[in-house]
């Protein structure tokens, strides 16, 4: 009777992944999912109280791999040359995108209406959050490293906008490794090295001045007015 349970329950599972993979949580139905199944939906309901029930039990795994990720700091060898000698987060990514590679895809795009739509949004602040503490960390004694609050913002909210793209579209782990590395190689790390070069100013960028910045607004904003009139 038990191996009877557990082949029952390896068949809801892949049912489930399958419907909200194509349908997504909303649409996804309990009924859908016990007859890719082989079962009555009565049958189903004996294992799982809900469908939030079984999104929640799906997603698990991943959620504790992103908890774990939560508790390793971004640190200053994130910016040397070879991020693999610095692959802690990356392993924790990678392994979940191995073992967990369809929950992984349905917990970042196929989570709207669940309890679990916010995935992304907390990625997006911890990479925020991270970011700002390490440029903190490397720029001790320098106040403003950036003027705008928004520009981490954006740059996390990038980030993980492309990590979903290459989720969504990457054909295999190589092609998904390769890309996810070069989204931070490209990405995440050129920005804030060139933060702690101008900081350390190690580059000829300039910055824009306050009083510039006042002017352009001032020009932008009588322009404006000239046209609509």
């Amino acid at each position: 009777m038990q191996i009877l349970k557990d082949d029952q329950r390896t068949k809801i599972h892949q049912a489930a992944i399958d419907a909200f993979i194509r349908d997504g949580y909303q649409k996804a139905s309990m009924r859908g999912i016990a007859e890719s199944a082989g079962m009555s939906v009565g049958n189903l309901y004996r294992y799982f109280k809900n469908k939030e029930d079984l999104f929640a039990h799906l997603v698990k795994p991943l959620i504790e791999v992103f908890l774990a990720c939560e508790d390793q700091p971004f640190k200053p060898q994130l910016l040397e040359v070879n991020i693999l000698e610095n692959s802690a987060i990356m392993d924790m990514i990678m392994n979940a995108r191995i073992e967990y590679r369809q929950e992984l895809f349905i917990l970042f795009l196929r989570a709207e209406g669940s309890p679990y739509e916010g995935a992304k949004d907390r990625l997006k602040s911890h990479i925020e959050e991270q970011s700002r503490m390490l440029l903190e960390e490397l720029s001790i004694g320098e106040t403003e490293i950036i003027k705008s609050r928004l520009l981490i913002t954006a740059v996390s909210t990038a980030m993980v906008e492309s990590f979903c793209i290459i989720l969504e579209e990457a054909k295999d782990d190589k092609e998904f490794i390769y890309s996810l590395l070069e989204l931070t190689e490209f990405g995440l790390k050129p920005a804030l090295r060139n933060l702690i070069a101008i900081k350390n100013k190690e580059t000829n960028f300039r910055r824009i001045n306050d009083e510039e910045v006042r002017e352009f607004c001032n020009h932008f904003n009588h322009h404006s007015r000239s046209h609509c009139t």
